[in-house]
């Protein structure tokens, strides 16, 4: 019988404290021994080895036309463009994602933007420091391309192949 996986976020904010995380009255995960025992409970469903997408247009090289552009390029990758600044979200362009380029899935969908397409990238949000979210390999081609400014989350910072990282705090 499959298990309600616990719930790995809390909607109060996490608070830093003494250089660890903490999320105010206990709500968030469950502990390792829970996770553990929904991973081995859990039902699967059946997995696809590939997904194929219709290509989607390049994206213009900027947007200063009081208009928002928004590329959805997969995941959690987004292109959002307004102003005449382009911004990208939780860039993954790699085909395997995990902790080496041989290690963890493989990706079944290709980016719907090859990455040779996206245009110069002025500022990159990261939400968090997940593998599917965090892709070193792409973040080290936009900042030899573009240089963008990284905007993340607090203790990110080191993990990220760049010079110009701004962390930010809850709030």
């Amino acid at each position: 019988m499959p298990t309600t996986p616990p719930s790995p976020h809390s909607f109060a904010p996490a608070l830093l404290r003494r250089g660890k995380f903490h999320n105010p009255g206990g709500h968030g995960a469950q502990g390792l021994p829970s996770v553990l025992r929904w991973l081995a409970s859990r039902a699967r469903g059946p997995w696809p080895t590939s997904v194929s997408d219709v290509h989607v247009a390049p994206p213009a090289s900027r947007v200063d036309d009081g208009t928002i552009r928004a590329t959805i390029i997969g995941h959690a990758t987004v292109l959002v463009q307004v102003g005449g600044i382009n911004f990208l979200t939780d860039p993954v362009m790699s085909s395997r994602i995990g902790p080496t380029s041989w290690l963890g899935p493989k990706r079944v969908r290709p980016p719907a933007v090859p990455f040779d397409e996206i245009p110069k990238i002025d500022v990159v949000l990261l939400s968090h420091d997940h593998y599917d979210h965090l892709d070193r390999p792409t973040l080290a081609a936009l900042a030899r391309r573009d240089d963008p400014l990284l905007l993340t989350g607090l203790k990110v910072g080191a993990k990220l192949p760049s010079r110009r990282i701004v962390e930010l705090d809850w709030w």
